[in-house]
């Protein structure tokens, strides 16, 4: 990969953001210093940024595909009433989210798996207090 500014950009804008983010959100983010950076491109730099594992990507529930700009092995809830993504914290993070199991039971299977992930879902803390 080439190291070019509008890439050092991007990436620098979903660490500030600090949290899991769609290509808009980090494209509005980067508009006053790149305003000719389409959603396309900022999508494209984001995909080959996870490819080279400086963020990843995370799949939340039926909304859009997220970038998360922590890369270590870690597990994500996703309320199924707000659709907000968290990292979950762990004590032993490597028993909580090892993915072996679920590769090998795609792989008995005769799938070709890519990846595996823990994905908690159910109604986040702040839903729950909510008042319907």
């Amino acid at each position: 990969m080439r190291v070019t500014p509008q890439r050092l950009l991007i990436e620098e804008a979903l660490r500030r953001i600090g949290r899991h983010a769609t290509a808009e959100e980090v494209r509005r983010a980067v508009a006053d210093r790149l305003p000719h950076a389409t959603a396309p491109t900022v999508y494209a730099t984001l995909e080959l940024l996870a490819e080279l594992g400086r963020v990843r990507k995370v799949r939340a529930g039926r909304g859009p595909l997220l970038f998360d700009p922590r890369v270590d092995r870690h597990a994500h809830f996703v309320c199924s009433s707000c659709g907000a993504v968290f990292d979950l914290p762990a004590q032993a993070p490597a028993e909580i989210v090892d993915p072996a199991p679920a590769l090998a039971a795609a792989r008995a299977a005769g799938h070709h798996p890519e990846a595996a992930e823990v994905v908690v879902e159910g109604r986040c803390a702040r839903c729950v207090q909510a008042p319907r």
